[in-house]
């Protein structure tokens, strides 16, 4: 009795999924049925979809090429622009430095000289000073009767001297050089000194053997008469003193007049027979400074 129970509910059950089985086949017929119509259809209207797309490929291929050389023409027009303000700029600063030139050259020619000095203008071709040979070339030798010894200066005051002369070229030692001893006087009390450079944007200092030097702060040391250097010219200006009451030293302290930072063109000087005289008064190098001060006015 329950064996025949259990074949019963698996007949009711095969039946079931024979029947679930039979409606999947006919709805997959459907489908298929309409699915395939529409592949054919759709495989009719397929020449019409190429001409209708073949005009908008057409205009969007053209207007690709156009937006295409629009960008480079754009790019190319950015490049030339820039080109254009680079050069203008360019321009721009040529004229500043040289507008910053011609108001050196214009200082340097207004230095102060006696009537009778001879000077010429150099350019300094070689400038060795940041290798701390504190010395440069300049674009005159001997054909142009430049000579060893021969002092040169800018619009402020003393540079240095010529040291070694070639047919073309010759070579300046700075007054700022250790091996440079300058005679120099004091422009106010007449008190002379002589000054040994220390190198290259460091100060003079002038050891003194003695602590009552009629000297002060702000005086100004001018080379001396008698020298190798045309009497009066600016040197260096006094800014610190320091006294030793126990060893009885004088310790002084000067910047250089002349500018250093901007050894470009300098004059070369012929000084007059004034120099040659050695004992000059302090009266009449106050004269010859004054004057010089004032023909550079």
């Amino acid at each position: 009795m329950y064996i025949k129970r259990i074949l019963s509910k698996i007949s009711y059950s095969l039946k079931d999924s024979f029947i679930l089985i039979m409606i999947l086949a006919i709805m997959i017929i459907i489908i298929d049925s309409y699915v395939g119509s529409l592949i054919r259809i759709r495989s009719y209207f397929s020449p019409f979809y190429f001409l209708i797309s073949g005009p908008v490929n057409l205009i969007e291929n053209i207007s690709n090429v156009f937006i295409s050389e629009s960008k480079q023409r754009i790019i190319q027009e950015n490049k030339n622009l820039r080109k254009d303000l680079f050069l203008k700029n360019l321009d721009l600063l040529k004229l500043s430095l040289y507008q910053t030139e011609n108001k050196r050259l214009r200082m340097l020619l207004g230095a102060p000289f006696l009537l009778e000095e001879k000077k010429t203008l150099v350019k300094v071709i070689l400038n060795s000073t940041y290798n701390h040979i504190n010395q440069i070339i300049i674009n005159k030798g001997n054909i142009n009767g430049v000579y060893i010894g021969q002092p040169v200066i800018d619009e402020k005051g003393l540079i240095g001297q010529v040291i070694e002369v070639s047919k073309l070229t010759s070579r300046v030692l700075l007054i700022y050089d250790p091996l440079n001893y300058l005679p120099i006087q004091n422009l106010r009390s007449g008190i002379r000194l002589i000054a040994r450079g220390k190198g290259f944007n460091k100060d003079f200092r002038i050891k003194y053997f003695t602590d009552n030097l009629d000297v002060c702060v702000g005086d100004m040391m001018v080379t001396s008469a008698g020298s190798q250097f045309p009497t009066g010219y600016p040197v260096m200006i006094i800014y610190k003193i320091i006294i030793d009451k126990i060893h009885g030293n004088m310790i002084i302290y000067a910047h250089p007049t002349a500018n250093f930072d901007n050894l470009n063109y300098e004059l070369l000087l012929w000084p007059s027979y004034i120099n040659k005289i050695a004992n000059i008064s302090q009266e009449e190098v106050n004269n010859i400074t004054n004057k010089r001060f004032h023909l550079s006015q």
